[in-house]
């Protein structure tokens, strides 16, 4: 596997991975992609029992307005309540998640 750190920007390919907080608005990429999808991401969200609780996930497959194959909304759980190994465990669901999805590549922005 070979993981990579740039600056952040939306894939022309492969998964989107953004992330919201239990309470919370949605992160600032998460809000972006909710706008360039002309709001899916807020309508999964309703459609869904998404709340933002730590490992909840919302998959839109095909997003109108983006490149990106699927957006992964993840829940992080109560804001200030995460450690590094909560960290490791969302990265390990996420993971999982996509290594039986056929993608290739995948964009995890964290802000």
């Amino acid at each position: 596997m070979r993981i990579e750190f740039t600056s952040p920007q939306f894939p022309a390919s492969g998964a989107l991975v953004v992330f919201a907080a239990k309470g919370a608005d949605l992160a600032a990429s998460a809000a972006e992609v909710d706008r360039l999808t002309s709001g899916a991401l807020g309508r999964a969200i309703k459609a869904s029992r998404y709340d933002g609780s730590r490992g909840d996930v919302v998959e839109i497959l095909a997003p109108s307005g983006l490149d990106a194959s699927r957006v992964i909304l993840v829940g992080l759980g109560t804001p200030g309540e995460l450690t590094p190994v909560e960290f490791e465990k969302i990265g390990g669901q996420i993971t999982a998640r996509l290594l039986t999805s056929g993608e290739a590549r995948v964009t995890v922005l964290l802000d």
